[in-house]
């Protein structure tokens, strides 16, 4: 099984929100592989927070899904997050994911 990942940045003159390893904004993988996500704010913003429309909370930093599990880190100006996508009940897996990356003006 499939599911096809959607990445944007909030609001899109913000920053960029791309796949790590593909430079795209949208990727299919399998359930279980690793999409790591990286976020580059424009200049006069800041990376704020990441969300998803599968979103049910964020504990610590992390975005908890039920479906994917991430955490923030910071390197060279980017944020980055590690997404790890699992299907627990076949019934429910959404095909379809979108990742949001928010990003705050500056002061």
């Amino acid at each position: 099984m499939t599911f096809t990942l959607t990445t944007n940045a909030i609001p899109p003159e913000a920053g960029t929100v791309t796949l790590l390893h593909t430079e795209l904004t949208k990727g299919e993988f399998k359930w279980g592989e690793n999409a790591i996500i990286k976020a580059k704010q424009s200049d006069g913003y800041i990376f704020s927070h990441w969300s998803s429309d599968t979103y049910t909370g964020i504990i610590g930093g992390v975005i908890n899904t039920g479906h994917a599990t991430s955490q923030n880190t910071f390197l060279d100006g980017f944020a980055y997050t590690s997404l790890t996508m699992r299907c627990y009940d076949s019934k429910i897996c959404p095909e379809d994911i979108i990742i949001n990356a928010h990003f705050v003006k500056k002061d």
